[in-house]
């Protein structure tokens, strides 16, 4: 039976009011407080953050709590709200906290289920980090229908604004990636307030990215893709066919004018983000114009700056043609830290532009190391030799031959 575990703080109950004493640990004043705790008011469909495990129960999953918080507060507040469960973990059991895998891993077992076949339901990133480094799936709550700053970098495999959101991700298996990450495995996605990534400041994500060091990279789709379409016309077809499955705006109720992207180098004769603009031009209906945006001169040394340095690199890059008020969807292919799209922007704006809403088809993601089960070095995705892609040690010069297939993009 697969099993669903709930974090506790910030997720079934709202101990907001809670968190500058509890994060410190200063829990001898938080029991002096704990009647501060509230069920989150909202309801949505007639379902509570609180009711979730007992709805979860119906569905057919064993409940179970992860909480770093201490056994006598999370039996407290548990007992006082009448949430039941399977199994609990607490920060008081001597399991390192989260994002360290140990604890999830240690209430599958007494749960008694594969904790690759487990759910991790938290609003933290150090919740999703352990879910990550055990291969469970994680579903993120933003019941303040704003996805914390910290998810950024970190972006659960579902996110949901409401109770009732995340009663169908259960029910609904469709409903588990975001937009590009479903369509790429031939999967229909369902439309809802997570299936793009919403990174604040009218920038939207079509998927997640996974750069070359990360764990993930090998076995993503999408993050493949997006590589190859960097250097293959045929892949960046397909990067584009994949974004023209577009069908809803990223703003609903917001109609494009026209459709750009950021500018390929100077003297560049690819234009890797060409099929995109066609593509979600036939979906939009929206004018298709590459030409509005040009790259004024090339920085070779820019992706090796540091984050804070970027918008002081980017500043003067690029130029764009005279506008009249139209809203503009502005396309890049990955944003990393974001000083291009919003130099862009930018510049749209100050030429006439009224709106500017950015979407990227990935979003690039803090890496997960994966150790060679052989010689515990890092294991990385190999494209280049005789055999074609597979996944190998970092040691093999010292003689690890660990090896294994990599999947088929």
């Amino acid at each position: 039976m697969a099993a669903l575990i709930f974090d506790l703080d910030e997720t079934l109950l709202d101990t907001s009011m809670l968190r500058t004493d509890r994060r410190p640990g200063r829990w001898r004043q938080l029991a002096l407080r704990l009647d501060e705790v509230q069920p989150y008011a909202h309801v949505q469909a007639g379902v509570q953050a609180a009711d979730l495990p007992a709805r979860a129960r119906k569905i057919g999953f064993r409940i179970g709590i992860l909480t770093d918080s201490p056994r006598w507060y999370a039996e407290r507040l548990l007992g006082e709200f009448g949430i039941r469960y399977d199994a609990l973990l607490t920060g008081s059991d001597g399991y390192a906290p989260k994002p360290d895998p140990s604890s999830l891993r240690a209430l599958a077992a007494q749960l008694g289920t594969p904790v690759e076949q487990c759910i991790l339901v938290g609003d933290e990133a150090s919740d999703f980090g352990a879910a990550y480094s055990s291969r469970a799936l994680c579903i993120g709550v933003a019941w303040s229908r704003h996805a914390p700053s910290e998810w950024r970098r970190h972006w659960p495999d579902i996110a949901v604004e409401g109770p009732a959101q995340l009663l169908e991700a259960l029910e609904n298996p469709r409903s588990r990636l975001p937009f590009a990450e479903a369509l790429i495995r031939s999967e229909q996605p369902a439309w809802h307030w997570g299936s793009l990534l919403r990174l604040g400041d009218g920038i939207f994500g079509a998927g997640r990215y996974y750069t070359r060091y990360d764990s993930r990279h090998p076995g993503d789709r999408l993050s493949r893709l997006i590589v190859r379409a960097k250097g293959e016309r045929r892949a960046a077809a397909r990067a584009g066919k994949l974004l023209g499955g577009l069908v809803a705006p990223p703003r609903q109720g917001a109609t494009i004018d026209l459709i750009t992207s950021v500018p390929p180098k100077p003297g560049a004769g690819y234009d890797r983000l060409a099929h995109m603009r066609a593509a979600l031009a036939t979906t939009t209906g929206a004018v298709e114009s590459g030409e509005i945006l040009r790259q004024r001169f090339d920085d070779p040394s820019y992706k090796r700056q540091h984050a804070r340095a970027r918008p002081r690199r980017v500043a003067g890059r690029f130029a764009a043609s005279t506008l009249s008020g139209e809203h503009i969807l502005l396309l890049d292919d990955v944003i990393t830290s974001g000083a291009q799209v919003r130099e862009c922007r930018r510049q749209l704006l100050a030429q006439g532009a009224d709106r500017v809403t950015i979407l990227v088809l990935g979003v690039a993601q803090n890496a997960l190391t994966r150790y060679c089960p052989l010689c515990s070095g890092t294991l990385h995705l190999v494209t280049s030799g005789p055999y074609g892609d597979f996944i190998g040690c970092s040691n093999y010069r010292r003689g690890c031959r660990y090896r294994e297939p990599a999947p088929p993009v």
